[in-house]
């Protein structure tokens, strides 16, 4: 977030462009023939590094850098970390983070399965102001009423996100939206690492970004490595709203373990037992 004062501040501007970086310029105290010329500069070295520039509204949020980590346990429940920086163009009493509870598998072969995830154990860097959940998300509302934030402020919040059971009949799947298209701001400067908890077929592994159900994704923007079981990536582009990045695994089946709790089940048959024996 940057708030230039004279059009010489512009080569500093232009440094960040360069390098690929998303920036927020505000422009409300600027003299306007400087902030005219300085759009006007910007425009051709964003069009030089095939970049763009985008009016954004006053109360307008970005987040660059986002950073996910992802431990993947064998009952395919996700141990997830989040660690987020936002940009605040105007004050705001903190972050809002709305985790989708259901989402839809699209694949290459023309299925799809829908699937509903549990969300638990719930913390964050800052204190946690309020949690709701409702029958499609899990609405995590970070910071106080009392107070503002402004400018640059970097979040960390972790969470369990346990999808249950895997859909498929003759194989599992790691699918996940590392980034979710439920953003209502740009996103920018995306990495993530996946620790897989056994080895699996680097080559089945895949990516999708865009806009919710979009398929396939830039090469030259997208990179992806794996060690041992570790899955590492980077995204070098821009995400606008509603634009996320999805990672797609084919797995052996039984690669997912489910422990069952056979407890429930134990004391209705005890119930059972002592009725019959009470009454007999």
């Amino acid at each position: 977030l940057v708030k230039p004062e004279r059009f010489e501040n512009a080569s500093e501007i232009a440094d960040h462009l360069r390098e690929k970086r998303t920036v927020v310029i505000n422009l409300e105290s600027t003299n306007k023939d400087i902030a005219r010329r300085l759009i006007d500069f910007l425009s051709g070295v964003a069009y030089a590094g095939e970049g763009k520039i985008k009016k954004i509204a006053a109360n307008t949020y970005i987040i660059t850098p986002y950073h996910v980590d992802i431990e993947v346990g064998e009952d395919n429940t996700f141990h997830i970390t989040e660690t987020l920086t936002y940009n605040f163009v105007q004050a705001h009493h903190g972050m809002t983070r709305v985790i989708p509870l259901w989402h839809t598998r699209y694949r290459e072969d023309g299925s799809d399965n829908k699937i509903y995830a549990k969300v638990s154990n719930v913390k964050c860097s800052d204190p946690i102001a309020s949690t709701e959940r409702d029958s499609k998300n899990y609405t995590i509302k970070v910071g106080s009423a009392d107070a503002y934030v402004q400018g640059e402020k970097t979040y960390t919040l972790s969470y369990d996100y346990a999808m249950g059971k895997d859909p498929l009949r003759n194989a599992d799947e790691l699918y996940f939206n590392i980034v979710g298209t439920e953003w209502e701001c740009p996103i920018a400067n995306v990495s993530w690492e996946i620790h897989m908890p056994k080895t699996f077929d680097a080559a089945s592994l895949g990516y999708s970004v865009g806009n919710y159900a979009a398929s396939g994704y830039d090469t030259d923007m997208l990179q992806s490595t794996v060690a041992n079981q570790t899955i590492t990536g980077s995204y070098a582009g821009n995400l606008d709203a509603y634009e996320g990045i999805t990672v797609r695994c084919t797995l052996p089946e039984g690669y997912f373990i489910y422990k069952i709790n056979y407890m429930p089940y134990v004391l209705i048959a005890l119930v059972v037992l002592l009725c019959g024996i009470l009454f007999w």
